[in-house]
């Protein structure tokens, strides 16, 4: 099956979505990766490597698209103002973009391990697709922060999906900052009143969609005939949430949170 993911990144995450385009390439042989480069430097790095299937936008052509995105640059820190891009990007992919189908948002930390068709299988005529944290008991204090997280999303180009992610855009737009307040956490919080608000969403129950540190303790993991299994499922994507190079040799999981 063919379909768009778009993620964004500046050059301190370049690493990461090279990562995650890689992995996209090694499970879809049909695809379109939209990368939206938040600077000079990652932009370059991208375009100079002329890679296959790879669509690339500057942070500055966003910007002349949508005025009331770039004037929130003055009223929230570059970390807020990088969680309000995830929406206005999607927004503007649908509605520019009309041959979009399909568009599968992934943080530039996501990775794809195996074969997408069970997520497009479960996602099935949906239109907007959202997964839950899925915290393990230790971690459920942190279920205050959102039910969903926004690591992937996946919408269809239609009615809904296109009204989803422009609402969506909207609220980020108004407030988006990194604290919580009320019914409200930066670009995520907004997700948990989706289900109620679009008739037509899939919660993506697979297990292994969106695997992360905060619910890997859940369940049992295996390798069977070179793949990874969750349980009795097969692991489609793990986001790498707080992983860093320590040193040469030496990685941090971020697994103890």
């Amino acid at each position: 099956m063919g379909c768009d993911f778009c993620t964004y990144f500046d050059r301190n995450y370049f690493s990461r979505a090279m990562a995650l385009y890689d992995s996209i390439a090694r499970n879809c042989s049909s695809f379109t990766f939209w990368a939206l480069c938040l600077d000079a430097e990652a932009k370059r790095l991208l375009d100079m490597r002329a890679l296959p299937h790879v669509q690339t936008v500057g942070l500055d052509e966003l910007e002349a698209s949508d005025p009331e995105l770039l004037r929130c640059r003055g009223n929230r820190n570059l970390v807020e103002y990088y969680f309000t891009l995830t929406s206005a990007w999607t927004s503007h992919l649908l509605q520019s973009q009309p041959a979009i189908d399909l568009l599968v948002y992934a943080d530039a930390d996501m990775f794809f391990f195996g074969d997408l068709q069970p997520l497009f299988t479960e996602f099935g005529s949906a239109s907007i697709g959202i997964t839950e944290h899925r915290f393990t008991p230790r971690l459920r204090k942190l279920a205050r922060f959102g039910r969903f997280n926004v690591g992937v999303i996946l919408f269809r180009n239609d009615t809904e999906g296109r009204a989803c992610a422009a609402a969506w855009r909207t609220e980020c737009i108004n407030w988006c900052y990194d604290r919580l307040e009320e019914e409200r956490f930066a670009d995520q919080k907004y997700l948990d009143k989706w289900p109620q608000r679009y008739e037509n969403l899939q919660v993506i129950r697979h297990k292994g969609v969106n695997l992360a540190s905060w619910n890997i303790e859940n369940y049992d993991l295996s390798l069977r005939n070179g793949h990874l299994y969750v349980d009795e499922e097969s692991l489609i994507c793990f986001h790498f949430h707080g992983f860093k190079q320590l040193s040469q040799w030496v990685y941090w999981c971020n697994f103890s949170q």
